[in-house]
């Protein structure tokens, strides 16, 4: 057999082999490309908002010491996000570019793994994509939501194996505690959950080694970015109002307005516009939103 009759083979068997992939993921296919379409096309017109922009220059600007160990601090939040801006900050990428395209990126992961690695029905995978979290607060606003939700569906993609392959589970929360503060708490929870369930089951917690070492790791890895960000003492962390005069609202107040104002306002309301909580107390506006909470 001659060498071009080989070369010929050899195509054709990749081309079988890649129609043999597309035949049942034609569709996800499909709704991947006109994800990146859309958010790409939405994004020439987006202007960043001014946190887009802080991301940015903290990464451009900021030594990688700075970033690392000094910024959460301030930022309240972990540093992964700036490092992944850093390489075009730094290079001189132009900004709009440089920081829409590392969110992009984050943004296409997302909905690849959410088309072809999860088991949802066909129709969420057709509707989510494009829905207003996915495709626009996720996908065209460049923060590091997208990267976060990438993060919680790798952890539900390795859900069902965590007791055998536990470090795909451990290293995927790791992920989702590096993208955001409020990754750290739900990796957290999720931590708990996969304790409580072992421990109830196998009544030890030491009898898989392998998952033991795994969840130390990721407890050593939560704890050292929980110190990263922990407020330092010149920071305004809601402790006190800008102009140090307000009285902060009781404490049953306060957990009042995180159960029956922040549901209503992250979603449909928008009545105590960037107030903090502290000092929001008893009024009809926690009525109102508490109202709009509970329908939701």
């Amino acid at each position: 057999m001659s060498s071009a009759t080989v070369a010929a083979t050899d195509n054709r068997t990749r081309c079988d082999a890649i129609r043999h992939w597309l035949s049942p993921h034609r569709l996800h296919c499909i709704v991947l490309a006109a994800y990146v379409i859309v958010v790409g096309t939405v994004m020439c017109f987006h202007e960043p908002w001014f946190d887009e922009a802080q991301a940015w220059l903290i990464a451009r600007d900021c030594s990688w010491r700075e970033m690392i160990l000094e910024r959460p601090h301030y930022e309240g939040h972990p540093p992964l996000w700036w490092m992944m801006l850093a390489a075009p900050a730094k290079l001189g990428v132009p900004y709009e570019i440089g920081l829409k395209s590392i969110n992009l990126a984050c943004a296409t992961l997302m909905i690849w793994l959410l088309e072809f690695k999860t088991k949802l029905p066909e129709p969420f995978k057709v509707i989510l994509p494009f829905s207003y979290f996915l495709c626009y607060q996720y996908g065209v606003t460049s923060r590091p939501y997208a990267l976060m939700v990438a993060a919680m569906l790798l952890v539900a993609i390795n859900w069902k194996t965590r007791d055998e392959k536990p470090w795909r589970e451990a290293l995927s929360m790791m992920l989702l505690c590096l993208t955001s503060s409020y990754g750290l708490v739900i990796a957290g929870m999720f931590a708990a959950n996969w304790v409580v369930r072992f421990v109830w089951q196998e009544h030890s917690l030491i009898r898989n080694r392998r998952r033991f070492i795994a969840l130390l790791a990721l407890l050593a890895a939560a704890m050292a970015i929980l110190i990263d960000v922990m407020p330092a003492k010149d920071v305004y962390s809601g402790n006190f109002d800008i102009s140090g005069m307000t009285q902060p609202a009781p404490l049953w107040i306060q957990i009042c307005n995180s159960w029956l104002l922040l549901p209503a306002e992250a979603l449909f309301t928008s009545t105590v516009s960037d107030t903090n909580l502290v000092f929001i107390g008893l009024s009809p506006t926690l009525l109102y939103t508490g109202t709009v909470s509970c329908l939701m």
